[in-house]
This record gives C-alpha cells, structure tokens and sequence, in this order.
C-alpha cells in the first residue's frame, strides 16, 4: 500500500474529486438544497476554497479532505453568483438562502472552526480522519487560535466517537426545527477541543 501524505491546500487535479467526496460525505444535508446531480457536483467544485484545506493523498488519488473557516474564508465558498449560475436565477436565489441557513455559524474569538470532514469510502477505518483533525489542530495552534470547534450532527455517531477519541468535549446541543422537517436531523452538538 502506498504511503499516505497530509498536507494544506487542494490541488487543481484534486478538486473534481474533491467535490465528490464532500458531496457523498454530506449527501442528507445537501441533497434537499442541492439536488444530487452534476449541478451539485459542479458548484461545489467551482466553490470549494483550496486554502482551507487540508487532503489526505494516497498514490496521487484523494482519500480524505478537511476544510476550516476563519473570519476571511471557509473550505466551502459559496457565493450567490455562481449559485445562480449554476441553477438559475430563482432557483439559485432560493438554494443561496437554504445554503445559508445550514452554513452559518457563529464565530467566537479564538476558535477556529472546522468545515466538514470526509474520507473516501474504500480508505475508511485507516486512521485518516484522525490524522486530517490534527493536521487542522496543529494549523490551529500555528496560527494562535486556542481551540478548534465543530459542529455534529446527531445522525453521525460514528463522527462524535472520532472527535471524542480526539479530546472533544460537548459544550451544548441545540435543535433546529427546520433541520428537523426537511434534512430530519433534530440536534446539533457544538464540540470543542484545545489546540
């Protein structure tokens, strides 16, 4: 088996792979927004910021990707021009919107939060998550923050367990009911961890 190789920022090659991999990672939350198909495919690709990410390459194919936001960017770019651009002008107005209801997240002064993580299917169980996180905690304390936060959902155990095994802490849950009626997750738990 090849050696896998962590490091910041998403190559050009990759970014068609990427988008796969974030699209299938975060299927139930996109698809009600986004539909499935290669309009999804394509705005994640032309929205996905390489700056704030971090890959994980296993013999020049992506097997896992993380992405951060700060106050000037986030892993996920999306804007209401390409929204448009890729689904119209009422129907992209109208996802912008919903995109931005599922994205928004509130900043707080020295945390750095995190952006989603996924790792392709047929590299699952080999550690990659666990290497990505650090690579993101190691960025963090880097750049001065004092904690890295995220944002699980509760339909995602097996995600909790990864960032509990990694020093999480749960700080607060919190329920949105439009979650709940239209993507059927009823809870989000806040979680934190000192970098």
């Amino acid at each position: 088996m090849e050696a896998l190789t962590i490091s910041q920022g998403l190559a050009q090659a990759q970014r068609a792979q990427a988008a796969l991999l974030y699209m299938e990672a975060f299927r139930p939350l996109l698809q009600p927004i986004l539909g499935d198909g290669s309009r999804c495919l394509n705005l994640l690709e032309r929205s996905l910021n390489p700056d704030y990410a971090f890959v994980a390459d296993r013999g020049g194919q992506l097997a896992g990707l993380a992405g951060f936001q700060d106050g000037a960017g986030s892993l996920l770019d999306i804007n209401l021009r390409t929204m448009i651009q890729s689904y119209g002008l009422a129907g992209g107005g109208l996802r912008y919107l919903g995109m931005g209801l599922l994205l928004s997240r509130e900043r707080q002064p020295g945390s750095l939060l995190m952006d989603g993580i996924a790792v392709a299917p047929g590299q699952r169980g080999q550690g990659i998550g666990t290497q990505l996180l650090e690579a993101v905690c190691r960025h963090a304390r880097n750049k001065g923050y004092s904690d890295l936060r995220l944002d699980v959902l509760d339909n995602n155990p097996r995600a909790r367990a990864l960032y509990e095994r990694q020093g999480f802490v749960a700080l607060q849950e919190r329920s949105y009911p439009v979650l709940q009626r239209f993507f059927g997750l009823s809870r989000v738990t806040e979680m934190r961890r000192t970098v």
